[in-house]
């Protein structure tokens, strides 16, 4: 008897890494990126001024001022993404436009405690997270969940291995969380952004 294996379904996780980016883009970018939090999410939708759990600094294109990293960071990122769907086998507004939408940004600073909770950006496009600052020793990376349990009913998760520089962009509807930062001294910095 022969017994095949298919794998049926897969996700698909990319990591493009920035070249030159503590050399050239990191310091300035991080310092455009305000001192204070300002808005966070707290759903798709709804916003409000206090979270217990990170620093963070967002947009959303309804409405909502950009935030002065905002143009540094699409410039910076632009030739990346131009890459990506450009060597994809799915439709996109950059294959339609030639530009993509990106319809929400921020960035998180994550100090000693600091985390955020599983959660996924909804159903429809892609999520990205830029690793700004990033110490791999210390820092744990996105954890990532599986979609669907195993056959013993439980979902195994998985990080990556990240350096500073790196952009994971992954489908947007996938779990993930960033685990607790554990780190005294040292701060992680990410950007993160969701478009189609």
């Amino acid at each position: 008897m022969m017994i095949n294996t298919i794998p049926l379904f897969t996700i698909n996780v990319y990591k493009i890494t920035i070249k030159d980016w503590s050399e050239k883009h990191r310091d300035r970018l991080l310092d455009l990126v305000p001192k204070e939090s300002s808005r966070r999410l707290v759903q798709p939708g709804q916003w409000t001024d206090s979270m217990d759990y990170t620093d963070y600094h967002a947009w959303s294109n309804q409405g909502v001022e950009k935030p002065p990293y905002y143009d540094g960071l699409v410039e910076v990122l632009k030739p990346y993404l131009e890459e990506f769907f450009s060597s994809g086998n799915y439709k996109s507004s950059y294959q339609k436009t030639g530009t993509t939408q990106i319809h929400e940004v921020w960035c998180q600073r994550y100090k000693s405690g600091d985390y955020h909770s599983p959660h996924d950006h909804g159903s429809i496009g892609y999520s990205a997270v830029l690793y700004a600052k990033l110490d791999p020793d210390v820092h744990r990376s996105t954890e990532f969940y599986m979609p669907f349990p195993t056959e013993q009913g439980s979902k195994r998760s998985q990080s990556l291995m990240v350096e500073e520089g790196d952009l994971v962009i992954f489908p947007a509807h996938l779990l993930h969380m960033a685990p607790p930062h554990c780190s005294e001294d040292k701060i992680r910095v990410i950007f993160s952004f969701n478009f189609f």
